[in-house]
């Protein structure tokens, strides 16, 4: 029969082997679980540092863009504003005969300054503040406002154009082909 101490020993050695074979297992695969995590990190960051410059890069080339529509929309504007002077200084110069029209027919396209009595340019009385609407108004003056917010309408629709255009650019890159 053998001996049971010796049973005993056995067994706790088989024991502590075993046991220790998982801890040593456990210690190796932890090693392997943090050096797989520290590469997912490594390449996770590289992916968002290289989303970061591809952001940034896009960013910059759609400023650059906007940059050069804005500087041919300030051209456009400058351009049709000295175009505007030269047309009013023509028209200034021409001297063409009053034209009054009655401010009550045209309040739709004409509304005085408040207070004013009438237009200073003519010596045709208008309405007192709050009143009415009468007296007359020079005819140059209701062509130089309509041109005004004729050239105003154009600019807003111009500009409304370039921004959704901007906008249709951005959501293509954005959504992609």
């Amino acid at each position: 029969m053998p001996n049971p101490w010796l049973i005993v020993v056995a067994m706790g050695v088989w024991i502590v082997s075993v046991a220790g074979t998982w801890i040593y297992r456990g210690y190796l695969d932890s090693g392997q679980v943090v050096s797989a995590e520290r590469g997912i990190a490594a390449k996770s960051g590289e992916v968002a540092l290289k989303a970061a410059q591809d952001a940034a890069r896009d960013a910059r080339a759609l400023q650059a863009a906007a940059d050069v529509r804005s500087s041919r929309l300030q051209d456009q504007l400058d351009s049709a504003r000295a175009e505007y002077d030269k047309a009013s200084q023509v028209l200034a110069h021409a001297k063409l005969p009053s034209c009054p029209i009655p401010v009550a027919d045209i309040s739709v396209l004409y509304a005085p300054a408040a207070g004013t009595g009438g237009s200073a340019q003519n010596n045709h009385p208008g309405s007192g503040a709050g009143g009415p609407q009468g007296g007359t108004v020079d005819a140059a003056i209701v062509i130089a406002n309509e041109e005004l917010n004729r050239a105003a309408f154009e600019r807003n629709l111009a500009r409304l154009e370039q921004c959704i255009g901007q906008y249709d650019d951005v959501r293509a890159k954005v959504n992609g082909p």
